[in-house]
């Protein structure tokens, strides 16, 4: 396998797994190793914009043309990392947006 095959085999397992991480750390996350990492703020800005999308569904659906249009709330984890940080960085309610919060 190649690096970005190995990185998106681990991140199935462990939404934490990055680029960065050596190809022997990334196979021991695909094998079932427990790999504690830390939450990468990107990261957090990803669920932050799904959970966002989700809440506001019926408003941002007709406007949607990325991965997120499959509701999946890892959808915004197939983005690269510039691409996650755009897309929050465009709306401001996206960067305080508390997916944890009850409506």
């Amino acid at each position: 396998m190649n690096k970005s095959e190995l990185v998106y085999c681990a991140q199935e397992q462990n939404l934490e797994a990055h680029r960065g991480m050596s190809r022997e750390e990334l196979i021991e996350i695909i094998f079932g190793k427990e790999v504690v990492l830390p939450q990468r703020r990107i990261n957090k800005l990803r669920l932050n914009t799904m959970g966002y999308i989700l809440k506001h569904w019926t408003q941002v659906r007709p406007v949607l043309s990325c991965p997120a249009k499959s509701m999946k709330p890892t959808a915004c984890f197939s983005c690269t990392d510039i691409q996650a940080a755009e897309c929050a960085m465009k709306n401001k309610a996206i960067q305080t947006f508390d997916p944890t919060e009850e409506a």
